[in-house]
């Protein structure tokens, strides 16, 4: 019998490398002051992540009725429209 057929089967997976998301939707920033910075340590601070070390990504679920420029690490299509239709910027951390 072949040895590929007498080893049991082990594949390469990638889930240990993929990268795990927070994620916040638009709706909850609109906790922040107008004009303000948002960064992901003012998010762990007001409790919308639990980590300020994993990366943070922006949904577009909600409304946003404020201009802020916000900081993360991936934003959706729909977020970057919200946030950029009220008069705010996004910056994409690294």
């Amino acid at each position: 019998m072949p040895i590929q057929r007498r080893m049991s089967h082990k594949g390469f997976n990638n889930t240990r490398f993929a990268r795990r998301f927070q994620i916040v939707n638009v709706e909850k920033l609109g906790r922040f002051a107008s004009d303000s910075v948002v960064t992901p340590d003012m998010m762990k601070e007001a409790g919308l992540i639990s980590s300020r070390f994993r990366p943070v990504k922006i949904l577009g679920k909600g409304e946003l009725k404020k201009t802020l420029t916000v900081c993360a690490h991936s934003f959706s299509s729909t977020a970057t429209e919200m946030i950029k239709s009220t008069g705010g910027t996004v910056e994409v951390l690294p």
